[in-house]
């Protein structure tokens, strides 16, 4: 008997494909069981301010929730959900520097939160929520959440994939391509840095109100603190390939450099001698360069 396999293409897109479906299942079934609270037919009765009300409130509760959740479980780590930080980890050390979008098919397979993240928190949610809002409300709220989970789960998933077709398309529309080249920019800055921008989708109000970006200036100094040299220990910006010592000068190598040995971790950082000077130094170098030119010449 032969086992059932998927076709290619479906197999390298089931992580994102698996949380579509279980996300849309289980609001299917939330639908289902309060089924009569809502006429889907009857367009006067969606689009209501009974609906929309609650429909924004659960798209704006979940932007701040998605910031909440990436910040202290992803990042920070919560005693006894330690899997979701070990998860997220993998994730970043997956899409890091030129890696950030890939086209290998297997670092897709750490894009997309697991499947069981919606059903999860949407059955959590609902158990709190049912004792104070009303069927309605409920179907409502969580049809918010249901759709800007799926918009951050497939931008997140497309904004990894390197050269995807959606993207191209998208970056032909004057506004919504400039929109989403931000929405990039954004979340490859949160690669680079880890503890900022924690929100994923626009506007970024849990960046802006809780965790605001800082200063490029500030994260440089913090980083890089500025340490006194005094001029004679400054080593001076050479051109490429240009020797650094005269030919004369006992070079603390076994072999010159280009012959084949590389020299010691002593030698290759060796200061220069207290007596020489950035202005110094390079009028050395400018020297031996125009000595070099007139042996050549003649």
């Amino acid at each position: 008997m032969r086992r059932f396999a998927l076709p290619k293409t479906v197999k390298d897109r089931w992580p994102i494909l698996s949380v579509v479906l279980c996300s849309l299942s289980s609001y299917a079934i939330l639908a289902f069981h309060h089924r009569g609270a809502i006429d889907w037919s009857s367009s006067r009765q969606v689009w209501t301010a009974s609906f929309l009300v609650p429909f924004l409130l659960g798209a704006v509760y979940t932007h701040f929730f998605e910031y909440g959740y990436h910040r202290l479980l992803m990042h920070a780590g919560v005693r006894g959900l330690g899997f979701i930080k070990k998860n997220h980890l993998q994730h970043h050390r997956v899409f890091y520097g030129e890696n950030f979008a890939s086209r290998n098919r297997e670092d897709w397979q750490y894009i997309a939160s697991p499947w069981f993240v919606f059903p999860g928190l949407l059955t959590i949610h609902y158990f709190v929520l049912r004792v104070f809002l009303t069927p309605q409300s409920l179907l409502a709220f969580f049809a918010g959440v249901l759709l800007h989970y799926l918009v951050f789960e497939c931008s997140h998933w497309l904004t990894h994939v390197e050269k995807n077709v959606v993207d191209r398309w998208l970056a032909r529309v004057p506004v919504i391509g400039r929109i989403r080249g931000y929405h990039i920019r954004h979340h490859r800055y949160h690669h680079e840095i880890p503890t900022a921008d924690f929100n994923f989708n626009p506007p970024f109000l849990g960046d802006v109100v809780f965790h605001p970006r800082p200063k490029p200036s500030t994260l440089d100094k913090a980083k890089h603190p500025p340490r006194r040299q005094s001029a004679a220990r400054r080593i001076p910006r050479l051109r490429r390939g240009a020797p650094v010592f005269e030919e004369t000068d006992p070079l603390p190598c076994s072999r010159r450099p280009g012959t084949g040995r590389s020299c010691s971790y002593e030698a290759r950082n060796a200061s220069p001698p207290s007596g020489r000077t950035r202005r110094g130094l390079r009028s050395r170098h400018r020297t031996i360069q125009n000595g070099r030119r007139g042996e050549r010449s003649a």
